[in-house]
């Protein structure tokens, strides 16, 4: 099993590291730290929650086309 997080040593990590890769992300650590403290919160790893919230903003976005068609 492959192990999930941050890579070892790196003090700026991807969030996105999966076989489709499709973005990547590059945070200063201490926005990374506090990205994860939130979504561990909220139950979810960091990659998770931030894929969440693009879900969110795609779908909004679809939403406000559909209005201004």
């Amino acid at each position: 099993m492959t192990k999930r997080g941050r890579p070892k040593g790196s003090r700026r990590p991807i969030l996105f590291q999966g076989p489709k890769r499709l973005l990547s992300i590059t945070l200063e650590e201490s926005d990374y730290n506090a990205l994860q403290q939130l979504a561990y919160g909220l139950g979810m790893a960091a990659s998770t929650y931030v894929r969440m919230l693009i879900k969110q903003q795609i779908q909004q976005g679809q939403t406000k086309q559909e209005l201004l068609s």
